[in-house]
């Protein structure tokens, strides 16, 4: 039997050291666990999740992700005045959940971010 023992997106960047860098600064990832010393595939980490950038070329491939957090407005706080950013303000889902949605940087990455308060 196969017991998967966690899932870590791999998310494609134009761009990895900004995207790193957003991940890090903005979303408060705690930092790199790996990086290729030539940019090409970087892991950088928070609590017990991994998101996984790898360089490519032209348009990425387009995906979404998840990230349950405790507390959306203060997400919202930090991503809200970011010039170049693609947000939207927090607004609660039909299914129990308040959600804020940003793109991540260089990527076609829709990053969801939110919290039960069903």
């Amino acid at each position: 039997m196969i017991k998967a023992q966690r899932l870590s997106a791999i998310v494609p960047s134009t761009d990895i050291i900004k995207t790193k860098k957003f991940l890090i600064e903005v979303l408060e990832f705690e930092g790199l666990t790996l990086q290729c010393p030539d940019d090409h595939y970087a892991i950088v980490k928070t609590a017990d999740t991994e998101l996984h950038l790898q360089a490519t070329t032209g348009t990425p491939n387009e995906m979404s992700i998840y990230m349950h957090v405790e507390s959306v407005n203060n997400a919202w706080e930090k991503l809200k005045d970011l010039e170049g950013i693609k947000t939207k303000a927090p607004f609660i889902q039909d299914y129990g959940m308040k959600e804020t949605h940003v793109i991540l940087p260089h990527t076609n990455t829709l990053l969801f971010i939110g919290e039960d308060v069903g």
